[in-house]
This record gives C-alpha cells, structure tokens and sequence, in this order.
C-alpha cells in the first residue's frame, strides 16, 4: 500500500492520524493513500505506457525483499483526484494484481536518523495498454542503466469483465501498494 510522510498541518492527515506509523528510514507515514496511473477521460492510444516510482524498505536485507503484489485499481466515483480510499470506498474496485520477480533489483543500504541500518529497493511499475489487452513491466536502475523485467497480470474477474474494464470503461486506475 501506498503511504504519504506525514504532515501534522495537513487535515487530512490528521484525519487519519491514528493510523500513522513509524517507518524504517524515520519518518512518520500514513498508509491508504492511491497514486493515479491513468486520469478519468484520458485518452489512451494502442501505445501509451504509464510509469508510477516505488520503494521498498525494509530492516533486513533479503533476496528479494519481501513485497505484496501490488494491485490495480478502478475508481468509478466522482472525486476527481481520490488520494483515499476511505473517501469514497464504494467506487474502488480491485482490477487485477500484478506480480513480478524483484530478485535482480538492488537494495540500498541507508542508515536512518538513529543510526540504524535499513534496505530499500527503488523501482517502477510500467503499464502498457494495448489494442486489445494491458501488459506491465518493473523497471530500475542499476548502475546507470534502466532494466526492465516482465510482470505477470492477474485478474480479479472473468476475461468477458475484464474486457468491459479494460477497453470500454477507462475509469481512474490507481495502484494500490
């Protein structure tokens, strides 16, 4: 899942407040927050890739570090840019999750304000949209160079559904980590 720092003079960060934790590089987050791949009434042609930055970060080094597939979301409301899910619960519907090898990524190691040594991953989700079906991709850098690996698509819902979310009905898409 997504998270934002928190910021103590936002009100909607104090509204979540209660949920904020303390991450691993020291900063205090709030989790539940989406990042907008694709806006409502976007033209999308049969080319068009979209790229959304993650880390991961984590006190232990592992190969890979542990990560939850993330997934794509449909949001059919009318917020016009939901940063929360429990602003609007109803409209957000779980797509499809995508899932990747993240053994070839780097993990960085960084020391945290307490002098405690953590790992973080930095890489990209890339959505392509085809004529017919969405593929993904995860890129990163590795010293200079961008790689990329394939990602595998799994979805929610019936192929005939998936179809009806994919081409006729582009609605906001947000990936959820």
């Amino acid at each position: 899942m997504c998270s934002f720092e928190f910021v103590k003079e936002d009100p909607e960060h104090l509204k979540r407040s209660e949920h904020i934790c303390l991450d691993v590089d020291g900063t205090w987050r709030i989790p539940g927050c989406f990042a907008t791949v694709l806006e409502k009434g976007k033209t999308v042609s049969e080319v068009s890739s979209f790229r959304q930055s993650f880390l991961r970060k984590t006190f232990h080094k592992a190969e890979p570090l542990p990560l939850d597939p993330p997934e794509l979301y449909s949001y059919s409301g009318t917020v016009s840019s939901p940063r929360w899910k429990d602003l609007d619960p109803d409209n957000f519907t779980v797509v499809c999750h995508i899932l990747a090898d993240m053994s070839r990524i780097p993990a960085e190691r960084l020391i945290n304000p307490s002098g405690k040594a953590y790992y973080q991953m930095t890489f990209e989700v890339i959505l392509l949209f085809g004529l017919i079906e969405m593929t993904a991709h995860i890129a990163w850098m590795d010293k200079g160079v961008e790689n990329r690996s394939p990602a595998t698509i799994v979805y929610d819902d019936e192929p005939s559904d998936r179809a009806s979310i994919l081409i006729k009905d582009f609605q906001r898409f947000s990936i959820a980590w």
